[in-house]
């Protein structure tokens, strides 16, 4: 009775053996995963030391090269989003965190050191402006036709970037909440 007992067995467990090593992945190919990771990990942590100016390459944030105060004011600033949502760039003056939320583009400034510059509202509807805004564009271009419209929240208040066609020239002009014409010391 022993005899039929391991008769049955021994096939089942030579079936056993034989799937796992045909079906296991090789050990090389465990390894070159591991590699690939490691240097797609190295590679991007490289990348955040070789963006450019106007370099829209996105990078995932890493406390070992940005300042952790980013993601706080980030989370601060949108408790809702999800870390893995949003795509950092590193323009010549710092630091731009871009996401979207509630359906909204939306860009967070930093300079170098990790301080907050603005938050900037992409591609808003012209219903968001300001009438006295809106007003003092025509005022200054009559015939110009708007082309797009942006919010940006400052620490010194907030700012209207409205792009226009004037005639055949295409323009950026930046007002205060107040319709007053600004410069826009953080145009990237």
């Amino acid at each position: 009775m022993r005899n039929v007992k391991w008769q049955a067995i021994i096939p089942a467990l030579i079936i056993a053996v034989m799937g796992f090593f045909i079906l296991r992945p090789s050990s090389s190919t465990s390894e070159n995963k591991a590699k690939n990771a490691q240097t797609t990990n190295s590679n991007t942590a490289g990348i955040a030391h070789k963006q450019q100016a106007d370099n829209d390459e996105h990078i995932r944030f890493d406390p070992t090269i940005m300042p952790q105060k980013m993601m706080d004011k980030v989370a601060e600033l949108y408790p809702e989003l999800n870390a893995n949502n949003i795509h950092w760039v590193q323009p010549k003056y710092g630091w731009e965190a871009q996401f979207e939320a509630d359906g909204q583009e939306i860009e967070v400034e930093f300079d170098k050191s990790g301080n907050w510059i603005e938050t900037e509202l992409e591609n808003v509807p012209r219903t968001m402006i300001p009438q006295r805004v809106l007003a003092a564009v025509l005022s200054r271009f009559p015939s110009c036709q708007f082309k797009e419209y942006e919010i940006e929240y400052t620490a010194d208040g907030t700012f209207y970037e409205i792009e226009i066609m004037d005639g055949e020239q295409e323009r950026e002009i930046y007002y205060n909440d107040k319709g007053e014409k600004k410069t826009n010391t953080n145009e990237d």
